[in-house]
C-alpha cells in the first residue's frame, strides 16, 4: 500500500492529528494559527473548502467532509484509499496499471487537502511553537539525539538519515509535545 503523508503534501513540518478540544480547533490555537488560516483559505480551490472557511473554523464534521470528498475521488480512480487513525492518508490499486501521481495530486489539492492538514497541524501543536524546537526537545527526551544537537541541525537535515530511520523519530513525529519512551 502507498503511503502518501499529508505532510509531504502540503507543510515542511511534519502534521499529524494529536488531539482537541471537541467540534472544532480552540480559539487559542485559531489564534495562533491565524496567518496559516487565512493563507491556506486564500488557496481554497473547492466550494467544499471556501464554506469550511467561512466562519473561519475546521469542525470535526468539516474535515470529516473534507476527507470523504479526497476518498471519493480517488474511488473514482479505481484506488482503494483511506485515513488512519493519525491522519495519514494511504491508497492502493489492485490492477496492474500504474498509479498516476498527478491524479492522485488532483484529487488531494482539488478537495481540501491543504485544508485538512493545517486542521492536523493545529492540533498536533495547537501553540504553533517552532516545529524544529518541539522535534529537538522530543528526540532530546527519547535519547534519539545528544543534548548538543540543535532546532537549527534539526532544520538543516543533519544526521536526519540516521534519526528518521528510528521509530522514535515517527513517534516524536506524530506528537512532540506529548510522545515520552516507555
Amino acid at each position: 500500500m502507498r503511503r502518501a503523508s499529508l505532510l509531504a503534501l502540503v507543510c515542511a513540518a511534519a502534521l499529524v492529528l494529536s488531539g482537541c478540544g471537541a467540534g472544532h480547533a480552540s480559539s487559542d490555537s485559531e489564534k495562533s494559527w491565524a496567518a496559516d488560516i487565512s493563507a491556506t483559505s486564500a488557496q481554497a480551490s473547492s466550494d467544499l473548502e471556501r464554506k469550511v472557511f467561512s466562519d473561519g473554523r475546521i469542525t470535526d464534521a468539516e474535515y470529516s467532509e473534507l476527507q470523504a470528498a479526497i476518498l471519493r475521488c480517488l474511488d473514482g480512480l479505481g484506488l482503494k484509499a483511506s485515513f488512519d487513525a493519525e491522519g495519514t492518508l494511504t491508497y492502493a490499486t489492485s490492477r496492474s496499471t500504474p498509479i498516476d501521481r498527478d491524479a492522485v495530486q488532483a484529487c488531494n489539492a482539488g478537495n481540501g487537502i491543504r485544508t485538512i492538514t493545517l486542521r492536523d497541524a493545529m492540533r498536533r501543536n495547537p501553540s504553533h511553537l517552532d516545529e524544529g524546537k518541539i522535534m529537538v526537545d522530543c528526540l532530546q527526551r527519547v535519547h534519539l539525539v545528544e543534548s548538543s544537537y540543535t532546532a537549527e541541525m534539526y532544520d538543516s537535515g543533519v544526521d536526519m538519515a540516521r534519526i528518521s530511520a528510528s521509530p522514535l523519530f515517527d513517534e516524536c513525529d506524530a506528537d512532540p509535545l506529548h510522545f515520552e519512551k516507555k
